[in-house]
């Protein structure tokens, strides 16, 4: 009797008086991570170079006496994919991967059947170190196709991925289905007569600056977050002959929101600090191939066209209007392919109001405002 194992792809890794800053999205931390640190060239002017030189904005790995040893490794066997990395005393992470299972020929729609009970799962667990007296522990859970696609006698029904992260203090913050993406909530209903989907995420947040001083601020307690984002359109696909299509359009949006009390007032002398965003657009879709056996053509065209608005206290009222265009196309002659593409990005910004100018991807108060700028 012979065992064989079979490692598809592996990533081994050790260190001591390595730190890391992760990034402060619930999901995706592990991997980000072990990509950034495989990335590190391995000859020795290139490491230290990347630990002790000029850090990059979003480099997570960096120099610390502090840390004693770092460990990880990504292996993937067969649809099985695990990674673990762990930073002794600051962070210890674990994800799990179950790729779906590749249909063999002549199957029907079986790759959502008993035969694939986990394709599609991920799980990741991490427990960030915020502090020598506080913690971070959070989850965040992809259920797998089988279950998070639910065939509906109307349509169809797509379940969220969920995030949820618990501070050793008491605060917390939950996402389900965010952002809008393969994370999200999807509906869609059959072509009779328009064939509309729609979906959608939100967060809820309650915290306070001590969670991420970075981020939060310094003097805050409590921090409310929260956010809402949905989608709703047409998409369809099919075949004519020799011909293939696919073309979708859909209107989106999304508010988040930014609440804060100095720690030293109460709530009903008013809030101290907000920020708020809100994003409306459409984006558009459309694809065809003709096949002709000797000669296959495939054209696609992507369209997205949006407008965001940021207010915050103290700062400048920032909007943007951005318009991007794309198109490809592949010419396939036998042998033989040619690829071209063409991309058009518009965008225009105004700004009102005095202060530094407020962002779009969240709150900046002032001391915060005062690190982005020494960092720059």
């Amino acid at each position: 009797m012979a065992i064989t194992i079979e490692f598809e792809t592996q990533k081994f890794a050790i260190g001591q008086r390595i730190g890391l800053t992760p990034k402060d999205d619930t999901s995706g931390a592990v991997q980000e991570a072990i990509e950034a640190l495989s990335a590190i060239p391995g000859d020795l002017v290139s490491i230290l170079n990347a630990l002790l030189g000029n850090k990059e904005p979003d480099q997570p790995f960096h120099y610390d006496a502090s840390a004693k040893w770092l460990a990880g490794f990504d292996i993937t066997y067969g649809v099985l994919s695990l990674a673990v990395l762990l930073v002794d005393g600051q962070f210890y992470g674990l994800l799990i991967k179950i790729k779906e299972k590749k249909k063999k020929n002549g199957d029907g729609d079986s790759g959502n059947g008993n035969d694939d009970p986990f394709g599609g799962l991920e799980l990741e667990i991490i427990y960030r170190k915020i502090s020598d007296h506080l913690g971070e522990f959070s989850a965040d859970l992809t259920l797998p196709k089988k279950f998070r696609e639910i065939k509906l006698e109307a349509g169809s029904l797509t379940l969220p991925s969920v995030g949820i992260a618990i501070w050793t203090n008491g605060d917390f913050k939950v996402s389900i289905g965010w952002p809008l993406g393969d994370r999200s909530f999807n509906i869609a209903f059959p072509p009779d007569p328009i064939p509309w989907a729609g979906g959608g995420g939100l967060y809820f947040a309650r915290l306070r600056s001590e969670d991420d001083p970075g981020k939060l601020g310094q003097n805050f307690n409590p921090i409310i977050e929260f956010g809402i984002a949905l989608r709703i359109g047409a998409a369809t696909e099919g075949e004519y002959g020799i011909l293939e299509y696919a073309a979708s359009v859909y209107l989106f949006g999304s508010f988040q929101g930014f609440l804060a009390w100095d720690s030293d007032h109460s709530f009903s002398q008013g809030l101290d600090y907000y920020w708020f965003c809100a994003t409306v657009g459409i984006s558009g879709h459309l694809e065809g191939s003709v096949d002709f056996v000797i000669i296959k053509v495939s054209v696609s065209l992507d369209i997205v066209a949006s407008v965001t608005l940021a207010i915050e206290t103290g700062h400048q009222a920032y909007a943007i209007a951005e318009f991007t265009a794309e198109v490809t196309a592949k010419i396939k002659i036998v042998f033989i392919t040619i690829h071209f593409s063409f991309k058009v990005d518009v965008h225009v910004d105004v700004s009102i109001g005095s202060g530094p100018v407020a962002q779009i991807t969240g709150p900046t108060p002032p001391e915060n405002q005062n690190l982005l700028e020494a960092a720059g």
